[in-house]
């Protein structure tokens, strides 16, 4: 074939067609991002992150307490593994506890410490073999702005460490956890000893067996905001403790007419509320 031929059959995208083409790759790139999400991949890494860094301590705190070690930590007190100067954290901001607790911080030097003067008052190095592990984890934010942060607490024979998460994924993985607030991920040998911080202050699952006017059916929401047995006649027996044939636990009957369960008068709990 003459070249010359051969240069004239030869053909070129035109002007239109890379527009065309430039518009497919920037639907395609949307598209890619908002399938992927990057921000809530990122936030799914952290929150994996999360999840690894409290199991490894669980697991290291189990084997200190599996070896006849005792020494928890002080009851009633929320410890935080963000670094204040305040021993009580005054400089953080964070939310107002229940009556009778407080919080405990450490400084930044000693926040990652693991034998016992870290942010966790557990010492760790008690453990014949050693630590477990060579640092304590902190939040991978750890802000209070974000209330994404650790905590610890103990009531002197159990504990429980717990965290809030970003990523919608890992919401049912907090849900799903055990605690009673269903936003809080815990995990520990109880998960009912961080008292609720960040909005519910009233819990109550019916299941103390408790029965009888004028019996008492604990907030577990650490407020002690409880509540008693009532019948609105005072004649008869208030709400009947029911141990089985319930969606989750014990609960109570209602005759439908006159029994309720009184709550305190108190400020904890005022408009707007869910319940």
């Amino acid at each position: 074939m003459d070249p010359k031929h051969r240069r004239k059959t030869q053909s070129s995208f035109t002007l239109i067609e890379l527009l065309i083409v430039v518009a497919i790759i920037g639907i395609l790139a949307a598209v890619v991002v908002i399938v992927l999400n990057p921000a809530q991949l990122l936030a799914e890494g952290r929150d994996g992150t999360r999840v690894q860094d409290l199991a490894n301590v669980n697991t290291a705190i189990s084997q200190f307490l599996a070896e006849g070690n005792t020494s928890l930590g002080a009851t009633s007190t929320v410890y935080v593994s963000i670094p204040d100067t305040s021993a009580t954290c005054a400089n953080l901001g964070l939310p107002t506890l229940p009556a009778g607790y407080a919080y405990h911080c450490v400084t930044t030097s000693t926040l990652t410490r693991v034998d016992g003067s870290g942010w966790i008052p557990v010492n760790l190095s008690l453990v014949t073999t050693g630590s477990p592990l060579s640092s304590l984890p902190v939040d991978p934010v750890n802000t209070t702005s974000s209330s994404l942060y650790f905590t610890y607490a103990t009531n002197g024979s159990a504990y429980e460490l717990t965290s809030y998460f970003e990523s919608n994924k890992y919401q049912q993985t907090a849900a799903s956890s055990g605690n009673p607030d269903p936003t809080t991920y815990a995990i520990g040998s109880s998960l009912t000893l961080t008292p609720f911080i960040h909005g519910l202050v009233g819990y109550w699952p019916f299941d103390n067996g408790a029965q009888g006017v004028g019996q008492t059916t604990p907030d577990l929401s650490g407020w002690g905001n409880n509540g008693t047995l009532e019948d609105a006649t005072s004649t008869g027996t208030g709400p009947t403790y029911e141990s089985s044939g319930c969606v989750n636990g014990g609960c109570y009957s209602f005759d439908g007419g006159d029994d309720y369960v009184n709550l305190p008068s108190t400020t904890d709990i005022r408009e707007p509320i869910t319940i």
